[in-house]
């Protein structure tokens, strides 16, 4: 569409996603393209919003303007009056026009830069006071044209506290700056994916149908001229009449994310194999039963077999079912795509439970200010802390999506993240308190979520166990709140229904989740969890304390007759506060003897607890909110 436009002189308007509220078919970084009359490619939504956004794009076309256009699809109000779409999600959209006379910017460099696999940096300009920097702006940071005029002082600085390398094809968010005042959306261009093919027979189009449909660029190479012919894979970026020995002469082996052996000929499976080991693509897979591989790798030597590590996928492909060269096709590109998200061999989708739909929102994005550095790098038990409190989310079960929240010292935690194979959601007003964090992971939720896990990243103590026993609780009830009980409150970890979703994203400030369990007392079920009240802040924890393995017991707390309680933390005693020193020493001891029964023997015990919470302040009393709520042990 958009060398017909530039072609013909016709404008165009870029139409990007911004930011998302809740459930949303496509994310921020999300492009599409509109022409006049309501023509488009590419698509945001689904279809719920594409037409009403044409209509926008014809106001932006003919007087040049950028715009921004809102939608908000939550609730009854969205059926009644609004696009009716029920999709439960909100998202803005930001309309730029592309012309001649600006030449066709920014799409020309994005096209280039998707084109020729170059990474490019980019903010558009979305309310600006500063003059070199007017609204409807491009900014080019890495790869893009020569940036005109002078930017502001202090958008020069944050840009060199970023590292190259946080700036990922998923990371994408809106900054705001004072004095002149800029607000920007910022994004990187995404690098298509490349997948090779040795082999390309009948079996090879579908192949290439289904992974042209996903955006990859699919290069065929054969021996055999009969095969290695254009007209009959006309969606393939490229077919190549070759050998494998050959290769390396025609193409870059290193610029492929996966390859795939199938040429149904020992002898060229063998020599494709042998050249696939020396190269880097990080997914190989191999076409045919298990006695074939065993008899390859055999002839392949166990030295040159040992450099494919875990890349080698053989036989290649989920079982999906089916032995018709589709439902093969559709194996091997769906098992590709797993990989290529980070998922493993995928997980099948269950629609019938709620866990199935649940969100998974670890925060790790606060400034460490009462620690002193950044904490979600300390060392704990010769790890990271964050890679440990991560591992523990991770070890739920696979379905259920991860997103961790990262703000301050993010380009030191990103890689982190990447490496356990979990999503990253950037907040740029993490300085602005914990709901902004809140806002920025439930961007991220799925769009059939039925539910969010809340968890802290510095809650160290806190099990796999643990988080699997709130979500059974969750199942069980979906429709309530199930948080952690310990000391004598109820917090994080906790799971929220999708009905408390947009009143999650209004939290303001340092008011994190638990506004919501003191707003709704009714509906919260209280699952105890004395790990949940030490984090690496606590008094007694730190660094130093080197916890030897979160997953070698669970964290208890050993009841006492006196006032004094505890802890103990992975099988090592951690110096406990005394009750003077907590909040209410009353409701502590009722928690205690609550959990010693438990432990005592009584399985399945649900008492409800109407406990009247008296805040104790050195300095003043004051009363604080009661807490109604179910709680619940079991052994």
């Amino acid at each position: 569409m958009y060398e017909r436009a530039r072609a013909a002189r016709d404008p165009l308007v870029l139409a990007t996603v911004i930011a998302t509220r809740g459930s949303t078919y496509r994310k921020a970084g999300a492009q599409m393209l509109i022409g006049p009359g309501g023509r488009y490619e590419g698509i945001l939504s689904g279809g719920c919003l594409e037409g009403d956004l044409a209509a926008h794009a014809e106001a932006v076309l003919n007087r040049g303007t950028p715009k921004m256009v809102r939608y908000d699809n939550r609730g009854e109000d969205d059926l009644l009056w609004g696009l009716g779409a029920g999709c439960e999600g909100g998202m803005d959209v930001w309309l730029v026009r592309l012309d001649p006379a600006a030449n066709w910017e920014p799409f020309a460099t994005l096209s280039r830069c998707f084109e020729q696999r170059e990474r490019a940096r980019y903010a558009f300009v979305l309310d600006s006071a500063a003059p070199d920097s007017p609204v409807g702006a491009t900014l080019w940071f890495a790869g893009g044209p020569a940036q005109p005029g002078k930017l502001p002082g202090q958008l020069t600085t944050w840009l060199a506290d970023q590292d190259r390398d946080a700036w990922g094809a998923a990371t994408a968010g809106i900054v705001e700056f004072d004095s002149p005042r800029l607000r920007l959306f910022f994004a990187s261009t995404a690098i298509p994916r490349e997948l090779l093919l040795i082999g390309g027979g009948p079996d090879a189009l579908p192949v290439v149908e289904f992974g042209a449909a996903l955006g990859w660029r699919v290069t065929v190479a054969d021996h055999r001229p009969a095969y290695a012919d254009t007209a009959r894979l006309p969606r393939a970026r490229r077919v190549l009449l070759s050998t494998p020995a050959e290769l390396a002469q025609h193409v870059d082996l290193t610029r492929f994310d996966a390859a795939v052996v199938m040429s149904h000929h020992i002898a060229t499976d063998l020599a494709a194999l042998e050249v696939l080991a020396a190269t880097p693509i990080p997914y190989v897979g191999l076409l045919g039963p298990a006695s074939r591989r065993k008899r390859l790798l055999a002839d392949l030597g166990a030295a040159t077999a040992a450099k494919f590590g875990a890349r080698l996928h053989a036989p290649v492909g989920l079982e999906l079912g089916g032995r018709d060269p589709a439902s093969i096709a559709l194996a091997i590109t769906a098992e590709i795509q797993a990989h290529l998200h980070g998922t493993g061999h995928g997980q099948a989708l269950d629609r019938n439970t709620a866990a199935s739909s649940l969100h998974v929102m670890l925060l790790a994005a606060g400034s460490s200010s009462r620690f002193g550095s950044p904490k979600q790098l300390a060392d704990i038990a010769g790890r990271p802390m964050l890679s440990r409190t991560l591992e523990t989310v991770l070890q739920l079960e696979r379905r259920h999506p991860v997103t961790v929240v990262l703000g301050a010292d993010a380009e030191r935690l990103e890689p982190l993240v990447r490496n356990a194979s979990a999503n990253v959601a950037f907040n740029p007003d993490h300085a602005q308190g914990i709901a902004s964090s809140i806002r920025v992971g439930l961007a991220q939720a799925p769009i059939d979520a039925r539910g969010v896990l809340i968890a802290l990243a510095d809650q160290v103590a806190v099990t796999a166990d643990d988080l699997r026993q709130l979500v059974s609780r969750w199942e069980q009830q979906p429709d309530r709140i199930v948080a952690a009980l310990y000391d004598d409150t109820i917090g994080v970890p906790a799971i929220f229904p999708a009905d408390l979703f947009r009143e999650l994203a209004a939290l303001q400030g340092d008011r994190g989740a638990r506004a919501l369990l003191s707003r709704y007392p009714e509906r919260v079920i209280g699952v105890p969890m004395p790990s949940a009240a030490q984090d690496i802040d606590t008094p007694g924890i730190s660094p130093s304390a080197r916890c030897p393995d979160p997953h070698a017991s669970d964290a208890s707390i050993v009841p006492c007759g006196s006032h004094d309680h505890p802890v103990e933390c992975h099988g090592r005693r951690l110096a406990a506060r005394r009750v003077a020193e907590r909040r209410h020493p009353g409701a502590q001891c009722l928690l205690h003897a609550a959990i010693a029964g438990l432990r005592g023997g009584v399985a399945d015990m649900s008492i409800r607890l109407d406990v009247e919470v008296r805040a104790v302040n050195r300095s003043r009393r004051r009363l604080a909110p009661a807490w109604q709520g179910e709680f619940c042990g079991t052994e």
